[in-house]
């Protein structure tokens, strides 16, 4: 996984941003909370982060922010959000595995939200590929409404 990672970084991360982004979709059908609000909530709850290590606490905050910022990028197919998720995935060098780790932590937590209100999100991204139409090649992928 790791070789993979450094080959081809942006389309995993990528990827894990869109699941986050479909979950938080999930979520606001079942809820009623907004999606980019889901989004928002979206956090590192581990073990090593808390007031006793005020310092610690700024690099949780930064690493959970790109994953964020990665899976607004995939809910609205903003450019702006888009462009700086990519560079907030290229730079430090190695930040891609970094963040690879954290945004499963931060996908674990938010599954394990939803199995508390009833949702498996196991096969959310297959069932959705089965009801969701191809949107035009020139359009990047979003969960923007198609026109």
């Amino acid at each position: 996984m790791a070789t993979r990672l450094r080959v081809d970084a942006v389309r995993i991360l990528q990827s894990l941003s869109w699941l986050l982004a479909m979950w938080a979709v999930t979520l606001h059908l079942r809820t009623g909370e907004q999606p980019h609000m889901v989004i928002r909530s979206l956090t590192y709850r581990g073990v090593w982060r808390g007031a006793q290590a005020p310092h610690a606490e700024g690099v949780w905050e930064s690493l959970s922010e790109r994953i964020r910022v990665g899976a607004l990028a995939a809910l609205t197919g903003d450019t702006e959000t888009t462009s700086a998720f990519r560079l907030a995935i290229q730079r430090p060098p190695g930040i891609a595995e970094v963040l690879l780790h954290h945004a499963l932590v931060v996908m674990d937590d938010l599954a394990r939200s939803m199995h508390a209100i009833g949702v498996d999100p196991t096969d959310l991204a297959r069932t959705l590929a089965v009801y969701t139409a191809e949107p035009p090649a020139i359009q990047p992928p979003s969960f923007r409404p198609l026109n």
